[in-house]
């Protein structure tokens, strides 16, 4: 008996419906399995920038080191003073594209310090003409008054910078790209008419382009990972979402408007900071005051160049040093010296054990010991988890002749204190959430 047409048609639109069914799951496989190779990828090129980064600010600090010793005894008017500081000044933003590098291979924890984003634009407006190209007009309408936030100035740059190379890929026949800022006050009531916003004052980062503009869809999603409407190989779609999670990180949010040949203006809200940024001017070090009283130090470092560094400054500054290379040398060197060694500084990363292990047995030693703890890059092996209230001293690399003196001569004058003391840029305190924070092994 044949089917009726009704059946017919009914199966012959069920097995159309299976069919289009497959083929959607195909594809979407498809794209997850791109994605994971992206991913997998990506977290080689992270691993590789963070091995990278960890070099680098080694070298950095061995930079940073002698030239700040050297321009102890140089008049501050003569030319080589300049020079020297100039070095300073140039090592010290080779220090933030480590920071960079180690946000992309997410090896870094944001250091928030007062920054004024008029300052951020005012010093990347060159570099981001030459990576965008002669074809695009950069034009800047910065707020009249200083536009302080509590931020990460690496970080702020990166935002920056993807911002900018977003709106170059949208103007590939060339255009204007506009960077403003202002300051806005956001009550209970303006909130609901601006996504992911909350009541206070904020500093809002404007980035304008004239280029190829967005349909609804692509202002939806643009923030995805992955996501992205570049031809293949042309682009990540990791550029935007790392920038919109550093702005979430830093207590803002970004609003995106765009429409086709229209443009896109991005405007990044950032909590406003209450004080006025300090100048990031290099000055000559004034170490007079940090000077040793012939106390002994325990250095424990296993990069050469920055041991024997160290050890020099340390020296030359009134202390008396005993150097080791790996976690090894340092416990053998503090069983014989245990009863002159007053301070221990320690790298993190060594070849043979972490420095939480070493300091965990010095502890065990001698529990009064003073410990300041040292890093550029800690990475797993660290053990950041382990540690929490501690209470000790963190000097980050890379890091100069005066902050080296003055993290020593505090640690020895007032011990450790409450928490991780991050001295490598001022003596504020790190704060981390309950989740985040450092677990010691007692």
């Amino acid at each position: 008996m044949n089917a009726s047409p009704l059946a017919t048609a009914a199966r012959a639109l069920a097995q159309v419906e299976t069919e289009r069914n497959l083929a959607e799951a195909r594809r979407q496989t498809r794209k997850l399995e791109e994605q994971l190779r992206q991913s997998q990828k990506m977290e080689a090129v992270g691993v590789l920038a963070g091995g990278v980064a960890h070099d680098f600010n080694n070298l950095l600090t061995v930079i940073h080191g002698y030239t700040g010793m050297a321009l102890r005894g140089i008049d501050p008017a003569s030319r080589l003073h300049e020079q020297l500081t100039q070095v300073m000044r140039s090592a010290g933003r080779a220090g933030e594209l480590t920071r960079q590098l180690l946000l992309f291979s997410r090896k870094w924890t944001p250091q928030l310090v007062v920054v004024d984003v008029n300052g951020i634009v005012t010093d990347m407006t060159r570099m981001l003409q030459r990576l965008i190209g002669e074809d695009i007009a950069v034009r800047t309408d910065l707020s009249s008054e200083p536009c302080v936030v509590s931020g990460d100035p690496g970080n702020l740059e990166q935002v920056l910078m993807n911002l900018a190379v977003n709106a170059r890929d949208a103007m590939p026949a060339g255009g204007k790209l506009t960077i403003a800022t202002t300051h806005t006050t956001l009550s209970a009531g303006d909130c609901p008419a601006v996504p992911g916003a909350s009541p206070g004052a904020y500093v809002c980062l404007t980035v304008t382009d004239t280029g190829a503009g967005m349909d609804r869809e692509t202002v939806q999603r643009i923030f995805e990972p992955f996501f992205t409407t570049k031809a293949e190989g042309k682009g990540t779609g990791l550029g935007l979402s790392v920038a919109y999670g550093i702005v979430q990180r830093h207590g803002g949010w970004i609003h995106v408007y765009g429409e086709p040949d229209k443009g896109a203006t991005f405007r990044v809200y950032l909590p406003m900071a209450g004080a006025v940024a300090q100048s990031d001017e290099v000055k000559a070090p004034h170490t007079e005051d940090l000077q040793g009283n012939g106390e002994t130090v325990l250095l424990v470092e296993d990069d050469t160049e920055i041991r024997a560094w160290c050890a020099v400054a340390l020296r030359e500054s009134g202390y008396n040093v005993h150097k080791a290379s790996t976690a090894a040398e340092a416990l053998a060197a503090f069983g014989r010296h245990e009863h002159e060694i007053a301070l221990v500084i320690s790298d993190i990363v060594m070849p043979d054990r972490s420095g939480l292990d070493l300091v965990r047995d010095l502890r065990a030693m001698n529990s009064r010991i003073r410990i300041v703890l040292s890093s550029g890059y800690p990475g797993d092996r660290s053990g950041w988890d382990r540690l929490r209230d501690g209470g000790f001293a963190f000097l980050e690399k890379p890091y100069t002749f005066a902050q080296l003196l003055k993290t020593t001569r505090d640690a020895l004058q007032r011990g450790e204190g409450p928490g991780i003391n991050r001295a490598a840029g001022s003596e504020t305190t790190c704060h981390t959430t309950q989740e985040e924070q450092w677990a010691f092994p007692g």
